[in-house]
């Protein structure tokens, strides 16, 4: 038993090895998409004034009038500690649709032609489950919450079954870069969805189990 020890922990070189990990809650297209998406995460930002130097850059490298979609900024890490609103995002791409999730994708913040795209204005009334919030003139600021953020999503274009394989591909190597071997998946919505994951599964290239 010493003799193996020792012979461990010569291949190891003082290194640790642990099981690889069973993830029960994730995410793993969404993940996947997200590597392809604006980086809005802490401490790569720390200010609205980042987010926006973000997504302007995007801007200048995106077809005006298509989609440009940022994850992961929280409110808390950022020196204004509030919510980016759709004025912000206006300045930063005046002529593309945004929309920013916040990390606990229960929240996102989007720019004025997004609004306009999802038809949301003063007279929305806030969906069952979710908030428009509004500020003193009863004017939408942007930030929407929970069901509401669905409102954007309905406009957003759909990816096909091959961009959603590519995600899940994407999104699986990234698990297993971080040790996660295994993961259930949360969020099959619909049959392309669950389509690209057969097709995966059935060619012998999903990175996870």
């Amino acid at each position: 038993v010493a003799a193996a020890q020792i012979g461990q922990s010569e291949i190891l070189n003082g290194r640790l090895a642990t099981p690889g990990l069973f993830d029960a809650h994730a995410h793993t297209f969404m993940t996947g998409f997200s590597l392809l998406e604006v980086d809005v995460t802490a401490p790569g930002v720390a200010s609205i004034a980042d987010i926006r130097e973000r997504i302007a850059a995007r801007a200048r490298q995106t077809a005006a009038g298509d989609w440009i979609v940022g994850q992961g900024y929280d409110q808390a890490s950022l020196d204004e500690q509030r919510h980016p609103n759709r004025h912000d995002l206006d300045a930063a791409a005046p002529d593309h649709p945004v929309a920013i999730w916040r990390s606990c994708h229960h929240i996102m913040a989007v720019n004025s032609k997004a609004l306009q795209l999802a038809g949301i204005d003063r007279n929305t009334p806030d969906p069952d489950g979710g908030t428009i919030d509004r500020d003193e003139h009863g004017e939408p600021t942007g930030v929407l919450r929970e069901s509401a953020t669905g409102l954007i999503q309905a406009v957003q274009p759909e990816p096909s079954q091959r961009q959603i394989e590519e995600a899940i591909l994407a999104g699986g190597r990234e698990f297993v870069r971080h040790g996660v071997v295994a993961v259930g998946e949360a969020g099959i919505r619909t049959n392309t969805e669950l389509r690209a994951y057969q097709t995966v599964w059935r060619d012998g290239t999903l990175p996870v189990r």
